[in-house]
């Protein structure tokens, strides 16, 4: 992302803004989950939305399960409520059958912390766009953006990536303490507090030498070039 300029944008006045139409949203999250979008309960927070004109406009609280919002600038389950009024918008229009995700995110501004509700304004700025505004209950900013960039996944893609239970880009991948260390060819140490018998016992079974120190205090004290691999 890439900040915006210092000054503070206008607040959010009568709410909700004069002329705005309500936007049914019984079983919202239901639906949702229909269409590709898979939000556990911390990430439930859409309470209220209304249209008006392209604006869409709606009301996000923070579940109880959500934790202390005081430990983030923005809490993220917050940030991700305010975006699902485009998801219910794209719903209720029937546009497609791609699910669009927050992609791209410039000028970024966080004005105030620490919020558990929020006010939330979405304006459509051209192409794939959206301008976003957030204020507390009273309508004083708290965060905007003035560009976040969507990009449409099919749906059918998203939800076969979720049935595959991918967690991220990263994996654990185990490596045989023979091929790390051959024997004779390595020095260990491991602190006491981690040592295991499977652990060290290993290294023994292959002639790796071991070195047990009480902490890494005392491994730094001692030397810590002479060990090729610390187990801590």
């Amino acid at each position: 992302s890439r900040a915006g300029s210092a000054r503070e944008p206008a607040g959010l006045g009568s709410w909700p803004p004069p002329g705005a139409t309500p936007v049914d949203l019984d079983d919202a999250y239901g639906r949702l989950a229909g269409r590709g979008y898979g939000y556990g309960p911390t990430f439930q927070g859409l309470r209220a939305m209304w249209r008006h004109d392209q604006d869409l406009y709606a009301e996000v609280l923070l579940p109880e399960a959500g934790g202390p919002a005081g430990s983030f600038a923005i809490h993220p389950a917050l940030l991700d409520a305010a975006l699902h009024p485009m998801a219910i918008d794209a719903l209720d229009s029937g546009t497609g059958t791609e699910v669009r995700l927050p992609f791209v995110w410039s000028g970024a501004r966080v004005h105030a912390t620490g919020a558990t509700e929020l006010r939330v304004r979405l304006r459509p700025v051209g192409g794939d766009a959206v301008e976003l505004l957030v204020t507390d209950p009273v309508g004083a900013p708290v965060l905007s953006i003035q560009h976040a960039v969507l990009r449409p996944v099919a749906a059918e893609q998203l939800m076969a990536h979720l049935a595959q239970g991918r967690d991220g880009l990263y994996a654990v991948e185990w490596q045989p303490v023979a091929d790390l260390a051959p024997a004779g060819q390595r020095s260990w140490a491991v602190l006491e507090q981690h040592r295991a018998p499977d652990v060290t016992g290993a290294l023994r079974e292959q002639r790796i030498p071991v070195h047990i120190f009480p902490d890494l205090a005392a491994l730094v004290a001692a030397d810590p070039n002479a060990e090729d691999v610390v187990v801590a």
